[in-house]
């Protein structure tokens, strides 16, 4: 949106170093907030959390056909962004480190079939780049046949975490329990998603 509104204007970056952007900044600075110690603000307290899918080689392996591999691949991606959504939903995107938001089709697929943010998010667009490139935007990204499921995957199924230290993730076992449980819930919720786009 803002290379839309202002091409070659106003640069979103300092130009000495011009691959850290204002966005990066706003990103590094909500996440600083959210390891923000309340009772002591001169301490930093939160969790760095690695997510690994192990066997993945094995079972991509076992592709025959290209298409194979590529659902096989993607299938992947999507456990994966499942497992890190719910943490999204909870403090934001800033706490996904790795893999980056930044051009992410599943993390703009999952705020344009948000009800909290997706209708903000399309007035938003309208306004300022007009129903068409909006309307072209939504059907590029599959939405509304296929909520939450993007055109192509490009989540990794390693991912690192920084979450802050509140309820109901206030221990490193209920992250755990959390993420394990998620893994599993990810299977019930592709099979749904895929029975809505296609029904």
């Amino acid at each position: 949106l803002w290379y839309y509104v202002a091409p070659g204007k106003i640069l979103p970056a300092d130009t000495r170093t011009p691959w850290h952007t204002i966005f990066d900044h706003l990103y590094a600075t909500a996440l600083t907030v959210n390891l923000l110690n309340l009772s002591d603000p001169k301490r930093l307290s939160g969790f760095l959390v690695f997510i690994d899918i192990g066997g993945i080689q094995k079972y991509i392996s076992a592709s025959r056909k290209t298409k194979d591999l590529w659902i096989s691949s993607y299938f992947l991606s999507l456990i994966s962004w499942y497992i890190v959504s719910r943490f999204i939903e909870e403090y934001g995107p800033d706490v996904l480190l790795l893999p980056t938001t930044r051009s992410n089709p599943f993390f703009l697929t999952f705020i344009l079939s948000s009800k909290k943010y997706g209708e903000l998010l399309e007035e938003f667009c309208t306004k300022v780049l007009g129903k068409e490139f909006t309307a072209a935007l939504m059907k590029f990204y599959n939405l509304p046949l296929a909520p939450r499921i993007p055109p192509y995957g490009v989540i990794p199924t390693t991912i690192t975490l920084i979450l802050p230290k509140f309820e109901p993730f206030d221990e490193p076992r209920k992250i755990i329990d959390e993420v394990r449980k998620r893994f599993f819930e990810a299977w019930r919720l592709i099979v749904e998603d895929i029975a809505i786009a296609y029904d």
